[in-house]
């Protein structure tokens, strides 16, 4: 009777360690390579992760996830606070901010995840900065981690190939031309301002801003509120092939710029996406803010 109850005991102690070994373990594995904790206990691992867009810093889940910011009974906002690692490093840290909440001092820290009650998709989680320190959100080591995972996608870029401003009174013509490329395998939507309409397409983006080199001087889009406002369907899109790159030209008369001299243009494609689904049958529609310039644009004003 003692060898069986030593055997019994001893069998107890070998299953004990084991299954600490394989908490271990999975320990290991939740908190290796890149992953998000945030202080209400929700953790955010590759395993939770469809890619990370570089070019518009959000991260696709393969899930809705509800980040709390508010008490469900009082309303109290929460402001819980998220930690980017690499491999147990903090990169960085930011806060759950409501939209709702938003004051003229902002967020409390640089990087901050808007959430509210009106998000749509929750499993698109961008992380935005505000400025105001170095921008972290892609750094080596968590693009290098991604990478490795197969989690990475870089997204678009543009650039903008031209700027010609028409005096015309009262106000001014800006017709430009911009070039997209695709730095993925894969396609993707993006919104076509033939397709959409110029001055819809010009009001979406906010138009382009221009600063001028003697004074400082900025002049930016002067447009009133477009009636299609919010209004995007499929058909405003054009499809960008995968690792291709796509021009557009488009203009506005919408702008006034009182002095000639010499000017930087800048300009932002955005899309936050709507009710439309991502996911399409031949590509996929990109969300996102990117954002270019363009400068030693001389502008002459009669």
């Amino acid at each position: 009777m003692k060898t069986i109850g030593y055997i019994l005991k001893s069998g107890f102690i070998i299953s004990l360690i084991l299954l600490i070994s394989c908490e271990s373990e999975n320990n290991t594995i939740d908190n290796s390579g890149f992953f998000i904790e945030i202080s209400d206990g929700t953790l955010i691992t590759e395993n939770d992760i469809l890619f990370y867009d570089s070019s518009s810093c959000i991260l696709f889940l393969k899930y809705d996830m509800y980040l709390s910011y508010k008490e469900s009974e009082s309303g109290n906002i929460l402001k819980n606070e998220f930690t980017v690692f690499v491999n147990r490093d903090t990169i960085y840290q930011g806060v759950i901010y409501p939209y709702d909440y938003m004051t003229s001092a902002g967020p409390p820290l640089p990087f901050f995840i808007y959430r509210d009650e009106q998000d749509l998709d929750r499993s698109v989680m961008e992380i935005r900065f505000t400025g105001y320190s170095s921008d972290l959100r892609n750094d080596p080591r968590i693009i290098n981690a991604l990478k490795n995972s197969g989690l990475l996608n870089s997204g678009i870029s543009f650039t903008i190939d031209s700027v010609e401003v028409f005096d015309l009174f009262p106000n001014d013509k800006v017709r430009c031309v911009i070039t997209i490329k695709n730095h993925d395998p894969i396609n993707y939507y993006i919104l076509d301002p033939q397709k959409m309409g110029e001055a819809y397409y010009s009001f979406y983006n906010r138009g382009l801003v221009f600063y001028r080199h003697e004074t400082g001087y900025v002049s930016d889009f002067d447009g009133i509120y477009h009636s299609e406002y919010g209004k995007i369907t499929v058909d405003d899109f054009s499809l960008l092939k995968g690792n291709s790159s796509l021009s557009f030209t488009f203009s506005s008369d919408d702008y006034f710029i009182a002095f000639s001299g010499i000017y930087k243009c800048s300009f932002s494609l955005r899309y936050r996406g709507s009710y439309l689904d991502l996911n399409q049958s031949d590509g996929r529609i990109w969300i996102g803010n990117v954002s270019s310039s363009i400068d030693n644009i001389i502008i002459e004003i009669e």
